[in-house]
């Protein structure tokens, strides 16, 4: 099952963080489909108007999240 995938992140420079592709779009393992897309879109939005120098990185864990979940 897709929920049990655990990726390592580097949120905090230096401190590897390990999540699940639900944790990094703040959704539930029972999220669904719809779910799925208005979190990564809500997020990536959130991302795209704060423009922090992590924003590009972060907007492309939400994107493989969204692929691998919406697949």
């Amino acid at each position: 099952m897709l929920s049990l995938m655990v990726v390592s992140l580097e949120i905090i420079p230096g401190m590897a963080q390990k999540m699940t592709y639900y944790d990094l779009l703040g959704l539930a393992p029972e999220a669904d489909l719809e779910k799925v897309g208005a979190a990564y879109l809500r997020l990536s939005r959130e991302l795209a108007a704060s423009g922090g120098e992590d924003a590009e990185v972060r907007l492309q864990q939400l994107k493989q999240a969204f692929d691998v979940l919406s697949d």
